[in-house]
């Protein structure tokens, strides 16, 4: 969880992709309670965090998601578009 804090708190966007709602249900709730005091708004239903400084958490799940995707060759643009925000 630490690759994904740090960057936000310097101000940076950052996404945590989860293979199933339950962990990325886990992990949502650990990081809202450990940046709970500089969070400027939280959407569970966007899986969405902003914080003071700029930072911003966005969290996926990948069930049914990837595959649909992959059939219809879009992650390609989608990888290049993530670039930025993960650093790959």
């Amino acid at each position: 969880m630490d690759r994904l804090i740090h960057p936000a708190l310097q101000g940076k966007p950052v996404a945590w992709f989860a293979p199933n709602y339950r962990l990325l249900a886990e992990v949502w709730r650990q990081v809202n309670e450990t940046l709970d005091p500089i969070i400027t708004k939280s959407s569970q239903q966007e899986w969405r965090i902003e914080l003071r400084g700029g930072g911003v958490v966005e969290m996926w799940s990948q069930v049914g998601s990837l595959r649909h995707r992959w059939s219809s060759g879009g992650p390609a643009e989608e990888l290049r578009q993530l670039a930025p925000i993960t650093g790959v």
